[in-house]
């Protein structure tokens, strides 16, 4: 989907971004990503950069080369990891993090989230990646992690917008795990989200993940 380019710079003066030191950013990716990674951190880190300031920002990679669901190109992990120490030394990132391939590694994953050590495998029988973020998440010594796929796009016409402050005041209510970013809607307006019990996964794709309360309830029962 594209949307109409805006030029906010030129717009409206920048006010300083908000500080939170709470918050860890953790761009997801893996080698299919690495013909665009540079661009797409640029992207992230600079849109977001413009609205909030976190304790760290970290590209967490998935080292695993394939097969991949919804592939759209080979895995190339030596250029990725070309690609993260780029950005590492521009200062786009903090830190960049590897996630552990090693059977055994991984069980123990299994074991601390699932109770399940005698699983070794680090995706599930679609190939979606779990073991990755989840050592990640172990990782994270924040409170809360704003956690996002490489390749999603983020805008927004207000630069003095703390989105990140709107999705903690929503993350720390009673029974709240994470809080999904909004989808741009061809029409303005609110859209509840709403559903029965186990309806909606949480948003894997790009949220605000309230870490601590996610772990006090591990493991999770994972068939």
């Amino acid at each position: 989907m594209l949307f109409r380019s805006l030029d906010i710079a030129a717009a409206v003066p920048l006010s300083e971004p908000s500080t939170h030191p709470d918050v860890t950013l953790l761009i997801k990716c893996c080698p299919q990503d690495a013909g665009s990674a540079r661009l797409q951190v640029q992207h992230l880190v600079s849109e977001l950069g413009m609205r909030a300031r976190f304790a760290k920002k970290v590209l967490l990679i998935d080292p695993f080369e394939g097969p991949y669901l919804r592939q759209f190109a080979e895995g190339d992990l030596s250029m990725l990891r070309i690609a993260a120490s780029q950005l590492h030394q521009a200062g786009l990132i903090d830190e960049v993090w590897v996630a552990p391939s090693d059977p055994v590694e991984v069980s123990e994953i299994n074991r601390q989230w699932f109770a399940a050590p005698q699983i070794s495998a680090s995706h599930t029988g679609h190939g979606a990646p779990v073991a990755s973020q989840l050592w990640a998440f172990d990782r994270v010594v924040t409170p809360f992690v704003l956690q996002m796929d490489i390749d999603v796009l983020i805008g927004g016409t207000d630069v003095h917008h703390d989105v990140i402050a709107d999705m903690k005041r929503a993350c720390i209510e009673q029974g709240v795990w994470c809080v999904g970013f909004n989808i741009p809607q061809v029409a303005e307006g609110f859209k509840a989200y709403a559903g029965e019990p186990d309806q909606y996964a949480p948003e894997v794709r790009c949220g605000l993940l309230n870490l601590e309360r996610i772990k006090s309830h591990r493991p999770f029962a994972n068939p």
